[in-house]
């Protein structure tokens, strides 16, 4: 996440982030950040909306599901932590699973990293273009 963010904050800036993976265990809020608009659903964790890109911490084997309201209720299955999972492998199982959850959640943004891919799902033109502009991913679309 850290060779993405800082060219496309907007991804998650004014945003609820649902942590369904963080360093391929679910993240704990302090209580600190609980008193600060953080909550836990279920057992994953939920952003205040982010006020600046270090507020959602990232270690790595990371996912987000970025929404710019309420975050639907629901577990979010986490996907990063296959090893080399990729939402765009169609022979994969697992990628299948990964589009039937977005479809139900209808996230704004799905951000992802694990090994050896890291991924940006986004319904956003302006983010999805600035995105590859930066060479961090590689254009493909639907």
């Amino acid at each position: 996440m850290d060779d993405l963010l800082p060219h496309i904050p907007e991804a998650v800036l004014g945003r609820r982030v649902l942590i369904a993976s963080f360093d391929s265990g679910q993240f704990s809020p302090t209580q600190h950040e609980l008193e600060h608009g953080w909550s836990v659903q279920g057992n994953q964790a939920v952003s205040a909306p982010v006020k600046a890109v270090s507020d959602v911490p990232a270690v790595g084997f990371d996912e987000w599901y970025v929404y710019d309201g309420d975050v639907p209720l629901g577990h979010h299955k986490a996907f990063v932590n296959r090893l080399g999972f990729s939402p765009l492998d169609p022979a994969c199982l697992e990628a299948t699973e990964f589009w039937k959850q977005v479809a139900r959640f209808q996230p704004l943004n799905v951000l992802g990293a694990g090994t050896p891919t890291m991924f940006l799902v986004t319904r956003d033109a302006q983010i999805y273009a600035r995105a590859v502009a930066v060479g961090g991913l590689p254009e493909v679309r639907p």
